[in-house]
């Protein structure tokens, strides 16, 4: 069973209002078509560890638009050579290497949690299912009783 947090943009929030005023323009509909902001319904990010993130730490962060995120990554792989190289030992770069890949893996998904809250759309609920798609059918069944009388 896994656990995901369910991130919404609040009604009135002013963070799709590029989307919007582009949506009222012929090219403006084809770039939101093509661009497709996330945040257009819920999106669903899994507790735990990343091993995307792990793997391909700037790629996976510019892959999430997490810009930031992935630029500190890239300037923190570059500390971590220049840390490692510096070192005589292989195995102390071994451990260091695998110690940076641990931080980035159990920290990645809580960075794209924040970028969302920060985009507008907060965790408005946590869903736990055996994957993704069973995730979001009982988050959308969960708002289908909510709303019934």
């Amino acid at each position: 069973m896994e656990i995901f947090t369910v991130h919404r943009r609040l009604e009135g929030s002013a963070g799709g209002s590029v989307y919007d005023r582009a949506s009222r323009h012929r090219a403006g509909r084809a770039l939101v078509r093509l661009l497709q902001d996330p945040l257009d319904g819920p999106v669903l990010v899994k507790e735990g560890f990343a091993w995307w993130a792990a793997l391909f730490g700037p790629l996976w962060a510019l892959n999430h638009r997490l810009w930031g995120y992935g630029f500190l990554l890239i300037l923190a792989e570059g500390a971590v050579a220049a840390i490692a190289a510096g070192l005589a030992d292989p195995v102390v770069d071994a451990a260091l290497a695998l110690a940076f890949v641990a931080v980035v893996g159990f920290s990645a998904n809580d960075a794209r949690r924040a970028a969302f809250a920060a985009r507008g759309a907060p965790a408005v609920a946590i869903v736990a299912a055996r994957d993704r798609d069973a995730a979001f059918l009982r988050y959308v069944d969960r708002l289908g009783t909510r709303a019934a009388p």
